[in-house]
């Protein structure tokens, strides 16, 4: 199922490609920078940070969301989800745009919600926009919506059990580490490249 984009936070790219060459027969290329060059691979890595650069207005530069648009991928597999849980931000933003014609789209996240169901509206709304199509609905049966005079209070929980019971047996693999933990590996530790911006502040500080 190609071309598959995987978009994660910039430390975790080279270990992306680390594992899909050692479990797997697939090249994949890693983006790296703002200013976009050729896709050469059916798998691409690419960092939330320069998939949400927007060129200045005016600019005729091109710029990566615009050119993995047109490689019409097929996959999509926001890593780490859970940042994707602000409706107006930038990285959200992109990846809906990115997702519009994938046929697939994988979040994957250790901790899905870090404080509070409304933060997994927009994850759900990409994998299935039909499960729950109105976010108002959403917010008031599942996130005790409450009008204080000023605006909406959507920080609240209501009903938890019956959301998972509807996300467990539709979109939702959940795996705890007690399942887990006889299948895994031991320990491993390894070093992870990582680029480097800003060379000469580095190596001026390493001295």
């Amino acid at each position: 199922k190609r071309p598959a984009v995987v978009v994660t936070p910039s430390n975790a790219k080279y270990n992306w490609a680390d594992q899909i060459k050692e479990h797997t027969y697939m090249k994949c290329q890693v983006l790296s920078g703002r200013v976009p060059y050729p896709i050469t691979e059916s798998i691409v890595i690419i960092n939330y940070d320069i998939l949400t650069f927007k060129k200045k207005k005016g600019e005729k530069k091109k710029d990566w969301l615009s050119e993995l648009i047109k490689i019409k991928p097929y996959v999509i597999v926001p890593d780490e989800s859970h940042y994707l849980k602000t409706r107006t931000a930038q990285r959200t933003k992109a990846c809906l745009k990115l997702s519009r014609k994938a046929k697939c789209f994988i979040p994957m996240s250790g901790t899905p919600i870090i404080n509070r169901p409304i933060e997994l509206f927009n994850a759900i709304k990409l994998i299935n926009p039909n499960l729950f199509p109105n976010y108002w609905e959403y917010a008031k049966r599942y996130c005790n919506a409450i009008h204080t005079g000023f605006g909406w209070n959507m920080k609240g929980a209501s009903h938890m059990e019956e959301l998972h019971s509807i996300l467990s047996r539709s979109i939702m693999i959940r795996r705890k580490k007690s399942e887990v933990l006889k299948d895994l590996p031991e320990k491993v530790r390894s070093f992870v490249p990582m680029e480097i911006i800003n060379r000469s502040e580095y190596t001026a500080a390493s001295y």
